[in-house]
């Protein structure tokens, strides 16, 4: 799913083994990971990687560290006014990158990855700097030389903590809006399926690969007023997406933060490859199909759409 430059050093073939290893950024971990493996990719270390990322709430109501920024509405409302904090979830997701000339589907191409520390916080673990995300956004484009305003879509952070949506709204308006003619558009994955934490990152790839899919980017759900703390919202640079919208544009954004201060971003595009159209299947021939929702309807939804394909 990845494209790099084929002139970037080959695998050796002789090297004892490829990097594996587990990464613990909490909130920025999955992301961290994915730049790991990107930059291991680039420096000859190895062809391909599996980036996984796993979260698993298992007793909700003993994590003392986590209890202040937990929603006390128990929903995630990212970058409204009434955004209390966040609702966990459980997920396990795993993303493959490998060169695209070795590719035999490319669902995304990653264009550029960077990641950055805070370091120490006066204000403690739970206030993230401005400063250091724009630091980040500087060094991830300077890099590649591209201009920020060509950024359609920005897969925020966006957990629903007042502290996290008023530093990442802050830091996205003041790089990415500077002569923008037009409103960045962004949004949150967690407002649709809550926050996983450490698998939080791979989840906004993973929403994103999906809107390249479809073509369409899914509403952030409960959002109803502008945080009055963000700027961009209040004077219309930024624009949260509330509905369902059309994809559009060649280049896009995730970010994942973290408390105590590891942030990542990456910047990806779609795959403009034209898809060949679905092979009539013979309708004499049998097929398994298998369906999973959390409820019967959700179920029934799914095979209607497969009866209709």
């Amino acid at each position: 799913m990845t494209e790099f430059d084929n002139s970037v050093l080959e695998c050796d073939p002789n090297a004892s083994s490829s990097p594996s290893y587990c990464v613990n950024t909490a909130c920025s971990s999955s992301l961290y990971a994915i730049d790991g493996a990107i930059k291991a990719i680039q420096r000859g270390q190895c062809e391909g990687a599996i980036v996984c990322a796993s979260n698993f709430c298992l007793k909700l109501s003993e994590n003392p560290i986590l209890t202040p920024y937990l929603s006390s509405s128990e929903k995630s409302s990212p970058f409204d006014s009434n955004a209390d904090g966040y609702v966990r979830a459980d997920t396990v997701a795993a993303v493959f990158l490998q060169k695209r000339k070795h590719a035999r589907r490319v669902y995304a191409n990653a264009i550029q990855s960077a990641t950055n520390c805070d370091g120490f916080i006066g204000g403690g673990t739970g206030t993230p700097s401005v400063k250091q995300q724009i630091k980040l956004y500087e060094q991830c484009y300077k890099e590649i030389n591209l201009n920020p305003r060509k950024i359609s879509y920005i897969e925020a952070h966006g957990t629903g903590t007042q502290a996290g949506d008023i530093a990442e709204g802050t830091s996205i308006n003041e790089f990415f809006c500077a002569e923008r003619k037009s409103p960045l558009k962004i949004g949150s994955v967690k407002s649709n399926m809550g926050h996983s934490e450490a698998a939080s990152g791979v989840c906004g790839l993973i929403k994103m690969i999906i809107a390249f899919e479809s073509g369409i980017i899914p509403a952030n759900l409960r959002y109803k007023t502008p945080n009055p703390e963000i700027k961009g919202l209040i004077d219309g640079h930024l624009e949260i997406v509330s509905k369902s919208i059309p994809l559009e544009g060649e280049y896009f954004a995730i970010n994942a933060f973290r408390f105590g201060g590891a942030n990542g971003h990456m910047i990806i595009s779609p795959n403009k490859k034209i898809k060949n159209k679905k092979p009539e299947l013979n309708e004499k021939i049998p097929f398994l199909v298998t369906a999973s929702g959390r409820t019967e309807e959700a179920v029934d939804c799914i095979l209607n759409n497969v009866r209709h394909e």
